[in-house]
């Protein structure tokens, strides 16, 4: 599954020919397009407040993150002992 917040790709993607504003567009994307019409992809339009992606690719403001932050499964590993590195040790030594 393929989530996506631009309705223009989503279209690109599910055309099967190239007409005059996409016939730049290389292999990468008739592969795509491919796998798409053989099913072997789905491609799902989401709402860009949706869009999950926005929390590792863009600033966002605190409610969308307090929104789209759980949704990553994400775990804290606060009390867990770290090993020391030896770079820590030399710093201190030094």
């Amino acid at each position: 599954m393929l989530y996506n917040d631009n309705s223009g790709a989503t279209i690109i993607a599910r055309q099967a020919a190239l007409n005059v504003n996409t016939k730049n567009i290389e292999v990468w994307y008739q592969y795509l397009r491919e796998i798409v019409s053989k099913k072997q992809l789905t491609i799902e339009q989401v709402g860009t407040e949706d869009m999950l992606a926005d929390v590792l690719t863009k600033p966002l403001g605190v409610q969308k993150l307090l929104k789209l932050y759980p949704l990553l499964h994400l775990k804290e590993f606060r009390g867990v002992l770290r090993k020391e590195s030896s770079f820590e040790a030399d710093e201190r030594t030094t």
